[in-house]
This record gives C-alpha cells, structure tokens and sequence, in this order.
C-alpha cells in the first residue's frame, strides 16, 4: 500500500512538470490532492482546514520563469592526482534551476544516504528533498495568505521562490556522522551551514529574468542564508 509520504513524492513531481509545462489543470490536481492529504493529516488544526487552492496555483503558476531561465554558475571539478591529493579545476557553465532540481536535487533522496555500506538517516526528514522542497513552497504561499490575505500576487512569489531554494544547499553541505542519544549511536545525515551555502548559490545566480529585482533578489539570497539561524550557529 501507497505511504503518504510516496504519494506526496510523486505529487510533488507532478507539481514540478505542470510548472515547468505550463499545465494548469495538472497543477490544480496535484495542488488539491496535497492540500486534502494536509486537511486530513492534521484534521483538528482549524487553521488548515481550509486551503486556497486557486491563490496557490496561481502563484506557482508564476515561477516558470526562475526555474527556466538559464544563467552562468561557477562549476569546480575535483580530480584526484594520488591518494592523498586532488586537483580543482574552476569553470563557468550555464545551467538554470530547473536543471538543478531536475540532474541534482531529484538525483536522489538527500535526507538518507549509504557510505561504504551503513545508511545514514535525517532526523527530520523522511521525505526527499526534493519533495521537501515544494511542501515548503507550497505551505509558504499558504502561510503568507492566512497571514496576509491582502499581499499581492508578487509579493506571495518572493515568499514561494524563497521556500522553494531555501534548501538548494544541502547537496553541497551534506556529510555524514555518528549522533550519540542517551544510550544509542544513530547514523545520520548532517547540513551545517547549508543555509549559508544556499545563499552563496543564489548571489551568484541572479538574472532579471527570474521575474525580481535585485533588491528583491538580495532579500531572498538573506533569507535563505540565515533559515537555520541559532540552529547551526553559522550566521551572524
């Protein structure tokens, strides 16, 4: 039988293609079927009891053009020499978001991995990052509507873009490690300072094409920078 997490993760592909393919019936779909896995998930919070789905879909609607747009990112190659040494060669390659979260982020999980044979877990992840991704997106743009019903359709895009790459890190950042609670040692998955990373990526990424303004573009690369601010302790 389906898990609800496995039925979140093909959702949350099924989101991802109808923004990419400027489907909107498809993205109605998959956006409804979330939010009525979200009511009933969690059936006594009243705040999520109702859900905008046309506000929602609307300004996922809106995100063609971040995730398409092609831009230049600073790409280094690491090329063993020996046992002991490498060699890191720099260069420039043009790639968009859409190719990221479709080459690197849907590659695999994120949250789990397998070194050498032992697994590694997240503690607070049991989805894929990827689909981890578009939840966050998706219960952003929520969030700013119940909190705000007046913001505009541009301001709730600010809001999704930054939810959507608050995590575009954490490919980057990932080791592994032991975690030592009470009397057991758990394998897990480790991101410090993805957040930091993130924000990096995205400085260096920036083209008016996405649909911001720099200042807006700034505020989104600050965001995502300080998200894990006091958890990791790399912000400042």
């Amino acid at each position: 039988m389906e898990s609800i997490v496995q039925r979140l993760e093909v959702l949350a592909q099924s989101v991802f293609d109808a923004i990419i393919s400027e489907n909107r019936k498809e993205l109605e779909c998959a956006v409804s079927a979330i939010c009525y896995i979200q009511q009933h998930a969690k059936p006594n919070d009243m705040h999520i009891s109702v859900y905008p789905v046309d506000e929602i879909v609307e300004t996922l609607f809106q995100l063609k053009n971040l995730l398409t747009t092609p831009f230049s990112s600073r790409v280094t190659k690491k090329t063993p020499i020996s046992k002991v040494e490498y060699s890191y060669d720099e260069s420039m390659e043009e790639t968009s978001f859409e190719q990221i979260f479709r080459r690197l982020i849907s590659a695999e999980n994120w949250h789990n991995a397998t070194v050498k044979g032992v697994k590694y877990t997240c503690d607070f992840h049991t989805e894929s990052l990827f689909c981890h991704s578009i939840m966050a997106c998706i219960s952003a743009i929520w969030h700013i509507i119940f909190l705000d019903p007046t913001s505009s359709l541009h301001e709730r895009m600010i809001v999704a873009a930054t939810a959507l790459l608050h995590d575009i890190g954490k490919p980057a950042a990932r080791t592994t490690g032991k975690l030592t609670m009470g009397t057991k040692n758990l394998n897990v998955t480790k991101f410090a300072a993805h957040g930091l990373i993130g924000g990096v990526m995205l400085q260096r990424s920036f083209s008016p094409l996405f649909g911001f303004s720099v200042d807006e573009w700034e505020v989104i690369c600050r965001a995502v920078s300080v998200h894990m601010c006091g958890y990791h302790g790399t912000a400042t």
